[in-house]
């Protein structure tokens, strides 16, 4: 598996990226973000598949993406990992991404390039 900074190409110096494109699977990881199914002890390295107990959407622009994951990361302490599947959208060097949690909007907007379609 090949991973690359998501980031238009040559946005910063001796930093290999590109924008990514529908389709791609991106990772994205997060802190604090609540229980996992199964319930894992705090501060322990994670090594069991888990899930987020509450339902976990990502949004880019008002489009809802696939996510295919979305727990703690394998082999990390308290952070969270999503794989995100990158929609069908027209795209930008500043795509706005958000999310909801349990149905709850999240307050933060990150950024991402997405080449369009």
């Amino acid at each position: 598996m090949r991973h690359l900074a998501v980031l238009p190409q040559g946005a910063i110096a001796g930093i290999t990226s590109r924008s990514a494109k529908p389709g791609d699977t991106i990772i994205i990881y997060g802190i604090g973000l609540g229980a996992m199914t199964p319930a894992l002890p705090i501060g322990q390295i994670t090594e069991v598949s888990n899930t987020l107990s509450a339902p976990f959407q990502f949004y880019f622009g008002s489009t809802l993406a696939n996510t295919i994951y979305s727990g703690l990361a394998p082999g990390q302490i308290g952070v969270y990992q999503f794989n995100v599947v990158v929609p069908a959208i027209s795209g930008g060097d500043f795509t706005p991404i958000s999310f909801s949690l349990g149905g709850v909007t999240g307050t933060q907007t990150l950024y991402t390039a997405v080449q369009g379609n």
